[in-house]
């Protein structure tokens, strides 16, 4: 890893459940479910976070849930920019990011056009500039454990959409596996297990 977080930089895991935010001097600043509320007609955004998440169960019809990031990867990239934009006036109003960089973390399997759609969503909310960093790179930084080391290091990331498996070795991944399931496909095959063995 050959750059250095710098105080004003923001580090952010854009994950299919939530959106943590971290600031270096600061820690976790945001940690929102990647979730919206628009409304049906003409799709303006009523609710982001944990607002729109209490709002799940409880819309009438003319109101829309919506999440812009589905199996660890942006799949509407205007509402993935909108809420980033939020977060950054959340954490400063008028906020336009201009010194500072945003740290994306994304998964080892990530294609080009995809990873395109995260650099261009936080360039358009306002980011000076956009590195990309593997989730199991950062997942190293997170616990404690040394990328660099050249013993390789099993990391297992289980997250909402997705599950990835990787060698990490001297800051690079030297073998690695991403599967579109994850936590949420868990929860949904143990619901549908429990509806259909409930006595």
């Amino acid at each position: 890893m050959k750059f250095r977080i710098k105080a004003e930089d923001l580090a952010i895991d854009l994950g299919t459940s939530s959106i943590k935010v971290f600031k270096k001097e600061d820690g976790v600043i945001i940690n929102e479910p990647s979730v919206l509320v628009l409304d049906h007609q003409n799709r303006q955004i009523k609710a982001i976070g944990q607002e729109a998440k209490d709002m799940i169960g409880k819309t009438p019809d003319e109101i829309i849930i919506q999440r812009p990031i589905e199996k660890g990867v942006i799949s509407d990239f205007n509402l993935t920019e909108a809420m980033l934009n939020h977060y950054f006036q959340q954490i400063n109003p008028g906020f336009s990011l201009l010194q500072a960089r945003a740290v994306v973390c994304v998964p080892s399997g990530i294609t080009d056009i995809e990873q395109r759609a995260v650099e261009d969503a936080a360039l358009h909310a306002g980011s000076r500039d956009v590195i990309m960093v593997d989730e199991s790179l950062a997942s190293c930084f997170g616990i404690g454990l040394s990328p660099e080391d050249p013993r390789g290091i099993l990391v297992i990331n289980l997250g909402a959409g997705n599950s990835e498996v990787c060698v990490v070795s001297l800051n690079g991944i030297v073998a690695s596996k991403t599967l579109k399931i994850g936590g949420d496909d868990i929860d949904k095959n143990i619901q549908t297990f429990l509806k259909e063995n409930k006595k």
